[in-house]
This record gives structure tokens, C-alpha cells and sequence, in this order.
């Protein structure tokens, strides 16, 4: 078992890292105005999202088989609340963010060496400054759920 509990915490870790990380830095690349920082933040930033992703799913997956070995009640709150926060972090992830990253990625490309028109529009877009640090906070009531078991 503690080999799993080992595997589920480093996937958990890895999606955090991969998708939070990633963010942060895209975030600093949009704010900068720079066309060849936004290309390869945004590039690097698709790729490491979709395996931030893929690797939450698989430490879910991992996170149910530990509190089944471990005997724990599937409908204890803090899990309740953790399940709640996962769902709503991969609503994000892939139906917000992944798609937004994708879209600036490729008007970065299709920008010549400034910012174009299409790509300062999708850097206006509120949505995306409001689901990423929902993903965050997301991602702290995970972390203190994991850590605190209220």
C-alpha cells in the first residue's frame, strides 16, 4: 500500500506542478507583451498541461484505490469536498483553459512580430483571469483536504 499511496501523491503532485505551474508562467508570458515569450510559454504550456491533466486523472484513479485499501468511508466529507474540487478543477482545465491556451497559441504563431489584433483580444478575455485562480483555490482545498482530513 505504500507504494501507492506513494504513486498517488507523486501523480497529484506532477498535475499540480504540470498544469499550476505551466499557468503561472503563461500568465507572466501574456502580461509581457512579448510575442516570442507568449509563443513559447503557450506552446510549453500546452504540452505540459495536457500531461498535468492526464496525470490528475490517474492520481484520482490511484486516490480511490488508496482510501479503498485503506478502508475509508468513500462519503466521508473531506472526500466528498475533494471529489467536488476535482471535478470542477478538469471542468476547468480542459473545458476553459486548455482550449484558451490552444487559441493563444495559435495567434501567437499566426502573429507576426507583434502582438496581434486577434491575439490582445483573447488576452482581454475575462474568463480565463477568473477560472485560473479558481483552479488554484481549487487545488488548496485539495491540498488541505489531502493533508488536514477534516
Amino acid at each position: 500500500m505504500n507504494w501507492l499511496v506513494f504513486l498517488h501523491v507523486l501523480a497529484m503532485f506532477i498535475g499540480f506542478a504540470f498544469t499550476t505551474g505551466s499557468g503561472i508562467a503563461l500568465g507572466f508570458a501574456l502580461e509581457s507583451n512579448d510575442i516570442g515569450f507568449i509563443r513559447g510559454a503557450s506552446g510549453a504550456n500546452r504540452r505540459l498541461g495536457m500531461v498535468g491533466g492526464i496525470s490528475l486523472i490517474i492520481g484520482l484513479i490511484l486516490g480511490f484505490a488508496v482510501a479503498g485499501q485503506m478502508g475509508l468511508p468513500m462519503t466521508a466529507t473531506w472526500l466528498v469536498v475533494t471529489y467536488v474540487c476535482v471535478v470542477i478543477l478538469l471542468i476547468l482545465g480542459f473545458g476553459v483553459l486548455m482550449p484558451y491556451v490552444a487559441r493563444v497559441s495559435a495567434a501567437a504563431d499566426a502573429s507576426g512580430s507583434q502582438v496581434s489584433p486577434e491575439l490582445k483580444a483573447l488576452l482581454a478575455q475575462p474568463t480565463v483571469r477568473i477560472a485560473g485562480p479558481i483552479a488554484g483555490l481549487m487545488w488548496i482545498i485539495i491540498i488541505a483536504m489531502m493533508a488536514l482530513r477534516p
